[in-house]
């Protein structure tokens, strides 16, 4: 019975650390990061404040091998002890709110489940809290690596986007640079990550791309067209795909401006959705949580029927007489 116990001890010991060092680091020189239309070069090591950064260098591209000139964008350091990966951007690199030389948390791999930790946005007030889902490891290049999955602070909100963090890698949804589990925009675009090279060597490739380069979107075009922008530039994405990646921007977008004077509810219900508004005739879209259109009409009587829908989360957007959007919302279908 005690070697038993002894044992059991021992293995609980060991699941309980089996991810608690790290294995492997970002790579300080020849290696490639490719986001979306933008490539970041690791180029060496430089001395800030007494300590070793790698410096990283980026480059907008027209194509995966037509690129424009290199610019510094920022300075990256890992500290190995404490697991964490710092960054220090470039006053011109498109994040004025910090004044150069302020270092921002891109990642920490010390996480256990059901941690929160603050790393840097680009958005007010710079700073995202995410909640740590899992700590597991993933296959990458024939070896495994940790992996933190995240997902944000208000995880209970269906349209909350989550985020994993790979060693050595970082976000690999949005990209190093750009760490947070929610609305993200680089220099108006959405930056999306695709690529890790280190020197000729495909080390990481988005497994739902089959490119290092992509068009970036227009976040403020129509619904519709940024679909067909979609699957033009992605081949291998299918409608349904895009629908539901323009339905985010798109309903997010709306969301930012929606008028005063608009509302729905309740935003639990079974059979009717109530609209309220101040004057004027409106119409709407239903969209299904996975982005498939559902239902439209024109709001009659202040009311809209959504019996015939199954049980759900759902956006809905309204647009006036002009089809322009105003206002977005979202409800649940019991």
């Amino acid at each position: 019975m005690k070697r038993i116990i002894v044992l059991l001890t021992m293995c609980m010991y060991i699941t309980g650390n089996i991810y608690a060092e790290l294995k492997y680091f970002l790579p300080r020189d020849n290696a490639v990061l490719s986001i979306l239309d933008k490539k970041y070069h690791f180029d060496g090591d430089t001395i800030i404040d007494g300590k070793r950064y790698t410096k990283i260098y980026r480059q907008v591209c027209i194509s995966d091998t037509e690129c424009g000139d290199l610019s510094y964008y920022a300075a990256v350091r890992e500290d190995t002890i404490v697991e964490k990966i710092y960054c220090i951007f470039a006053a011109y690199s498109g994040y004025p709110r910090y004044q150069e030389g302020t270092e921002v948390l891109l990642a920490d791999f010390a996480v256990q489940p059901g941690d929160e930790v603050t790393v840097y946005s680009d958005w007010e007030p710079c700073r995202d809290l995410a909640f740590v889902e899992s700590v597991d490891e993933v296959l990458v290049n024939g070896e495994y690596r940790k992996r933190i999955n995240l997902s944000h602070e208000s995880k209970w909100q269906e349209d909350d986007l989550a985020d994993s963090w790979i060693e050595g890698i970082g976000s690999v949804i949005y990209g190093l640079f750009f760490p947070h589990t929610q609305l993200v925009i680089d220099a108006y675009d959405f930056p999306e990550f695709l690529c890790l090279h280190v020197g000729d060597i495909l080390i990481y490739q988005n497994s739902f791309y089959n490119t290092c380069y992509m068009e970036p979107y227009d976040p403020w075009q129509g619904y519709e067209q940024c679909i067909q922008n979609c699957m033009q530039n992605n081949p291998d994405k299918s409608r349904s795909d895009c629908e539901f990646y323009c339905l985010y921007w798109h309903w997010n977008n709306i969301k930012e401006t929606n008028r005063s004077d608009f509302n729905i509810y309740p935003t639990l219900t079974n059979d009717i959705l109530n609209v309220v508004f101040d004057d004027g005739q409106y119409s709407y879209r239903i969209y299904d949580g996975q982005g498939k259109f559902t239902q439209s009409d024109v709001v009659t009587n202040n009311t809209i029927k959504v019996v015939s829908l199954k049980p759900g989360v759902y956006y809905i957007l309204f647009y006036g007489e002009d089809n322009q959007p105003v206002y977005a919302g979202k409800f649940i279908k019991q």
